[in-house]
């Protein structure tokens, strides 16, 4: 399951979305408009609610169903259960667009805009800290962390180089997963660097973990990501970065129902009593699942 953006990235959309409540403030979160790439526009919502018209969500003015033939747009994302009426009235009623379901055609991605939620209440709620991303990559998800926070430093750790000789063979012992020689090889810091829209705030920690955390013992983190699919170096990320965690962040853990990576859920499963956290599932396609403290 991809984000909404993957699909739109190359264009220069002047959308509408249709729904504004909580599945068109998903839309908007999906649609990454913050991104350095993204060039498309959302104009506005429009609701059938006649008590929201004229009113601002998210940013973006409510206009009625109505006043759709008078703005200059060229896609319709519908964010409402209703989607083959809508659909059908916009057939009837309006000039031919590019029409896209974002229910029905499976474009939620529940751990961006997950993401995007988190730092919500970071922000409003003043939580202090800096970011970190354990288990990087190729810097997919990176880009949306670093773009949620733009006033804070980003420490992503990775060999960029996959994984540790080592941590494949702990997992391979304990039955956790199969071989992962040759993944995650393909990648390097500046791939990840051009896909920020604030690398300034990037610190990259290249090397094994937990021994890129020299000389952070006592930094604390408001939000962190932890996506290193084997066993040991997942084990060592929690209880690193659950200590240094400030009260009222958060941690999002990837992988956690993945059953090529079993590691994971015994790392976190095994850690739970000691530090004495609670955490709950998204239904992403990972299986993460999210800290708080």
């Amino acid at each position: 399951m991809q984000p909404l953006i993957y699909g739109f990235k190359e264009h220069n959309l002047k959308i509408v979305i249709w729904g504004a409540d909580n599945i068109g403030k998903s839309v908007l979160y999906s649609l990454n408009l913050t991104a350095p790439f993204n060039k498309n526009t959302v104009l506005c919502f429009v609701d059938k609610n006649t008590s929201k018209v004229g009113k601002t969500f998210c940013g973006k003015e409510i206009k009625s169903i109505e006043e759709i033939s008078t703005i200059d747009f060229d896609t319709i994302i519908i964010a409402n259960t209703h989607g083959a009426e809508i659909k059908e009235y916009i057939k009837q009623n309006l000039k031919p667009c590019t029409v896209i379901d974002f229910l029905s055609e499976g474009l939620f991605d529940p751990r961006i805009c997950t993401l995007n939620l988190l730092a919500e209440e970071i922000h409003n709620n003043k939580i202090e800290g800096s970011i970190a991303e354990a288990g990087v990559y190729k810097g997919e998800f990176t880009q949306y962390i670093n773009a949620n926070f733009p006033n804070r430093t980003l420490y992503l750790f990775d060999t960029f180089e996959g994984f540790a000789e080592n941590d494949i063979a702990e997992d391979e012992r304990l039955n956790l997963s199969n071989d992962g020689r040759q993944m995650f090889k393909d990648t390097e810091i500046s791939l990840v660097k051009e896909k920020l829209k604030h690398p300034d705030n990037a610190i990259f920690k290249k090397g094994h973990f937990p021994k890129t955390c020299k000389g952070l013992e006592n930094e604390p983190y408001c939000f962190v990501s932890i996506d290193f699919d084997l066993y040991r170096p997942t084990f060592d990320a929690i209880n690193y970065f659950y200590k240094n965690l400030s009260v009222g962040g958060y941690i999002m853990i990837h992988d956690y129902t993945n059953e090529n990576f079993k590691g994971v859920k015994k790392a976190v499963l095994e850690l739970k009593p000691k530090l004495g956290f609670a955490y709950f599932p998204i239904s992403d396609g990972g299986g993460s699942i999210v800290i708080s403290k």
